[in-house]
């Protein structure tokens, strides 16, 4: 009975603190431009395939991982 006990209450107490963290973190958010930008690999300019943008966060400029990888 003991053991039930504390497996409840250890998963309550897990489930309230990974829940809470996300009702946190959605209420975050940040500011970002989506923009097409050139890109550059090896000093030469590469296409982004259609559907795919870059943006531009904090004077950075991110592009898709799936474009950088390929």
């Amino acid at each position: 009975m003991k053991d039930k006990v504390k497996g409840i209450v250890l998963g309550l107490a897990v489930g309230s603190l990974v829940f809470g963290s996300v009702g946190f973190a959605a209420g975050s958010q940040i500011s970002v431009k989506v923009q097409k930008a050139a890109v550059y690999f090896d000093g030469v300019k590469k296409s982004l395939p259609s559907g795919q943008e870059t943006f531009i966060y904090k004077g950075q400029v991110y592009a898709p991982a799936s474009f950088v990888a390929g």
